[in-house]
């Protein structure tokens, strides 16, 4: 299980990228954590007054406009989970965050990308309550874990025009779910 999900993970990334790549002159992976140019960013955006942890897989520019991505992989179909310091990260970009959800990644195709830009107006489910407290020493797991139904995504999303992005048949052979 945790292998085809990390599959997922590295596909949707790749596309994701490749996604940017047609619209944005850089696109940096940031998914380690860390980044001082997320950091930066929030810090430009929010007029300094956003503090506490910040996360994204991707970090986008063009000529002054730097906008942060959070990638969503899937092998298949059905909903993505979100951490508090993913919702507070796309609260405190607003215009400068966006998701991309990408669904089938471990099928044969088609793969199938879809854009939120930010969640205002989403209906997000609280999936697991937090066991530490902001501000407190914490990792991903003591944080509170949030849902988004597929169905949100299409009805809130842009679904995105992925011909030419893959190379034909990019993840042929049988299915992995």
């Amino acid at each position: 299980m945790k292998a085809r999900y990390l599959e997922a993970e590295q596909r949707g990334m790749l596309v994701a990228m490749a996604i940017l790549r047609r619209e944005f002159d850089s696109v940096e992976d940031i998914s380690p954590g860390g980044s001082p140019a997320l950091f930066n960013l929030v810090a430009s955006v929010s007029g300094g007054t956003h503090s506490g942890a910040v996360s994204a897989d991707l970090l986008a520019s063009r000529g002054d406009l730097r906008v942060a991505a959070e990638v969503k992989s899937r092998g298949g179909y059905g909903d993505v989970t979100f951490v508090d310091r993913e919702m507070r990260t796309a609260a405190a970009l607003g215009d400068r965050w966006q998701m991309l959800c990408v669904f089938n990644v471990t099928q044969p195709h088609p793969v199938e990308v879809w854009r939120l830009n930010g969640l205002y107006g989403t209906n997000l489910t609280l999936t697991r309550e937090e066991t530490r407290p902001l501000g407190v020493a914490r990792g991903v797991s003591d944080e509170a874990r949030f849902s988004l139904s597929l169905a949100m995504v299409q009805a809130r999303g842009l679904r995105l025009d992925v011909g030419g992005l893959l190379p034909e048949h990019a993840w042929m052979g049988p299915s992995r779910d």
